[in-house]
């Protein structure tokens, strides 16, 4: 049975904030790389704070990925269990109090 871990789940409740916060801060980086002018040493602290922002980014949009794919999955399950098993679970009910199967 496919679930989220309860860390998954918080981190899926939190991730597209934490994305939104992540373009923030670039878009606001790159503002300031555009205002440092030649201040090369600003300049050099802010390319490196903007290389780890897009990695972050990069890091939360895949798992963005991979948590969006899994809650589709489970979403999936739910619904199957809540579509096909019940129908199953009749059949078995009914085969076992008239002796005979219903497909």
């Amino acid at each position: 049975k496919l679930k989220f871990s309860w860390k998954e789940e918080r981190e899926f409740e939190t991730i597209d904030a934490d994305i939104a916060a992540l373009e923030a801060a670039i878009e606001e980086n790159q503002k300031n790389q555009e205002a440092a002018g030649a201040d090369f040493v600003r300049l050099q602290q802010l390319q490196e704070e903007l290389t780890d922002l897009e990695e972050k980014l990069e890091y939360k949009t895949e798992r963005w990925m991979y948590l969006t794919e899994l809650a589709e999955k489970i979403e999936a399950q739910k619904k199957y269990h809540r579509e096909i098993k019940p129908k199953e679970n009749m059949s078995l009910r009914a085969s076992a109090h008239t002796g005979v199967a219903i497909p």
